[in-house]
């Protein structure tokens, strides 16, 4: 038998073979609607594709750790900063439009927007928080 190389991606198979057994059984239960059983087939897909990788490929952070000096992890976090800097501005400004557009127009698909937008705004904010904090407690 194979050792698990890739724990994320073993994980990943188990929930998308739990999640796809979970469909065929409604699909069982509700014959009518198809869309259980092609959730179910995208599922077994999914899970495949994972139980491959994490029997087969090495861990890909492993294997860039090994040829990247401290100008390149340097250069990656930087960008990776920049990149979250920009998506902030992007949602936070779009999810303004669209509360002018709400306050404007009376539709409630931008007032919908501009919540979920809002609370992908915050759940970036604390994820962001506990990351930094677990970084500053383990680095």
């Amino acid at each position: 038998m194979k050792k698990i190389t890739n724990k994320k991606h073993f994980i990943t198979g188990l929930i998308s073979t739990v999640l796809a057994i979970t469909c065929m059984i409604v699909s069982l239960l509700n014959v009518e609607n198809l869309r259980y059983i092609i959730g179910a087939v995208l599922l077994v897909i999914l899970a495949i594709i994972s139980y491959y990788f994490a029997f087969s490929k090495k861990d890909i952070s492993a294997e860039i750790a090994v040829c990247s000096d401290e100008r390149d992890r340097h250069i990656t976090m930087k960008s990776c900063q920049t990149m979250v800097r920009i998506m902030n501005y992007i949602l936070f400004t779009v999810c303004q439009a669209c509360l002018v557009l709400y306050g404007a127009f009376k539709l409630s698909a931008f007032l919908i927007v501009a919540i979920t937008l809002s609370g992908v705004l915050i759940l970036m904010f604390v994820v962001t928080l506990f990351t930094l904090s677990y970084y500053e407690l383990h680095a």
